[in-house]
């Protein structure tokens, strides 16, 4: 793109990277929304080892990171791409491709052995990535992992990326600015034994609360799935009829909640036995697996497994 230069990061960039990643990722289809986060962590754990920005008007609009990984045949000098972010409105004008050829050159300069990346095997085998049936990443469709070696060496085995591409806002403290996080969401119920029930008995959630409000004739009653360390849901008995109205129907038909797993498929198989209906079959998509599950109020819940990496989609970019 006419008037855009690519290069390294500096110190004082990272505010505006934070932001441009944000953004390039708010209305990405399955993003995690972690990747400022995954930024972050890298930077300050020392795994950068690639950092460009684009920069078009004064202005950085544009960010790729790169950072080792491992290779369980021992392979040394491969490394991941990603994230790679385009502020939206300047999507779709080739910033992204100035940012991955840069970074694939500086790979280079630096005596790479290869790189990895995961996402759209069309956009990025533009740059000569290519599937490799011997690099693997658990949960990933092979088609939708592609690498590039750099040289005549072939590396083969399970990819590790950083233990930075786990960061999340609270594993991330190392911030100076300010900290936040939903704490709890509200589900509008019919009756708290009932949703209690459901959630605890049947989805295997935790009761962190039930304490009673006397003087409003309400319960503070919580829930959380076990060892999430997220948000937890606020069972909220519906006490008017506008409020009755929506119960399970919050979202007026969409999915509502996401329920995160380590085990796709040993929850999918205890809730098929416990009889929550699936509404959408399991489906293999390049960020994991998942599947749509009703609660007894007919709420949407995807029940899905990351792959553990980040679907760097082009639309990013």
């Amino acid at each position: 793109m006419s008037g855009t230069t690519i290069r390294k990061e500096t110190a004082s960039d990272a505010p505006a990277i934070e932001a441009v990643t944000i953004a390039a990722f708010r209305d990405a289809a399955h993003a995690s929304h972690t990747e400022h986060f995954i930024v972050r962590a890298l930077r300050d754990s020392g795994q950068l080892a690639v950092s460009l920005v684009a920069v078009a008007d004064g202005l950085i609009v544009g960010h790729v990171a790169v950072s080792p990984v491992t290779i369980s045949d021992g392979s040394s000098g491969w490394f991941g791409l990603g994230p790679i972010s385009v502020e939206p409105n300047r999507q779709g004008r080739g910033i992204g491709s100035l940012l991955m050829k840069g970074a694939l050159a500086e790979l280079r300069a630096l005596g790479a052995a290869g790189c990895v990346v995961l996402g759209d095997p069309g956009y990025y085998s533009r740059f000569g990535f290519r599937a490799e049936p011997a690099l693997v990443l658990p949960g990933v469709p092979p088609e939708y992992f592609q690498a590039i070696p750099f040289g005549s060496n072939r590396a083969g085995g399970q990819v590790t990326y950083a233990d930075s591409f786990e960061a999340t806002a609270f594993a991330s403290k190392c911030s100076s600015g300010p900290a936040q996080a939903i704490a709890h969401v509200s589900l509008l119920v019919r009756d708290y034994d009932e949703a209690i029930g459901f959630y605890v008995d049947v989805l295997g959630f935790e009761l962190i609360e039930d304490k009673p409000l006397p003087e409003q004739n309400k319960r503070w009653v919580t829930v959380a799935p076990p060892g999430g360390g997220g948000a937890s849901l606020l069972l909220a008995r519906a006490s008017s009829p506008e409020q009755v109205a929506v119960i399970g129907a919050q979202t007026g038909g969409r999915v509502f909640l996401f329920l995160q797993t380590d085990d796709f498929w040993r929850d999918y198989d205890r809730f098929v036995a416990a009889g929550v209906v699936f509404v959408r079959e399991p489906k293999q998509q390049p960020y994991g697996t998942v599947a749509v599950f009703q609660d007894l109020y007919g709420n949407l819940w995807d029940l899905l497994q990351y792959n553990g990496s980040i679907p760097y989609s082009p639309g990013a970019a």
